[in-house]
């Protein structure tokens, strides 16, 4: 009588043999060769032609028409709550471009690599302002974190104290004095 138990693989046995399959399947399929009429030919995966990033295509601030004046986003979800009594606290870009790694970051809202108008706006960041929100249809208190120039515009790009995130032109913010913000703190 043959031994049952000769046969049975262990849990940990059968798993492994089963993923060394598929990656020598995946190996002959991505990287083989044959020879096709003496002539020695390789095989690949061809790779899309641009992988989709949705930090880069959602968070590039313009266009071929000039940088994006006003977008409003409350409900990116990247851009978490911020407590009002750390407001200052908050990741922002002063003095320089916002980069592709800020975005990552949290520091900015918009990255603007390869817009050569855009320039950098000189204010110390962050900052408290009081902005009109389109899409609340009320005054809002925001945290300012990166503000953009060109020769036409200023963008100001800022957080929701509830989170999310939008834009919009420098003339169309107040920015806290220092006694108005110990008011708004108390």
């Amino acid at each position: 009588m043959k031994d049952v138990n000769a046969h049975r693989e262990t849990g940990v046995m059968r798993p492994l043999k089963l993923l060394c399959v598929v990656i020598t399947l995946m190996v002959q399929s991505c990287d083989t060769t044959s020879d096709f009429d003496g002539i020695q030919q390789r095989m690949t995966i061809d790779a899309p032609e641009k992988i989709y990033d949705p930090v880069s295509s959602a968070k590039k601030g313009y266009n071929e028409t000039g940088i994006y004046k006003n977008f409003d986003c409350p409900d990116d979800l990247s851009f978490a709550p911020i407590d009002i009594r750390y407001w200052n606290k908050t990741p922002a870009i002063t003095g320089r471009l916002p980069t592709y790694e800020d975005i990552k970051d949290g520091k900015a809202i918009n990255f603007y690599g390869g817009f050569e108008q855009a320039r950098p706006f000189y204010m110390k960041l962050p900052k408290l302002a009081y902005v009109y929100s389109q899409y609340k249809r009320k005054t809002e208190l925001v945290v300012v974190i990166q503000i953009v120039q060109t020769s036409t515009d200023t963008v100001v790009g800022y957080r929701y104290l509830s989170g999310g995130c939008g834009g919009s032109m420098f003339h169309d913010f107040h920015f806290l004095t220092d006694e108005e913000i110990k008011k708004e703190m108390y």
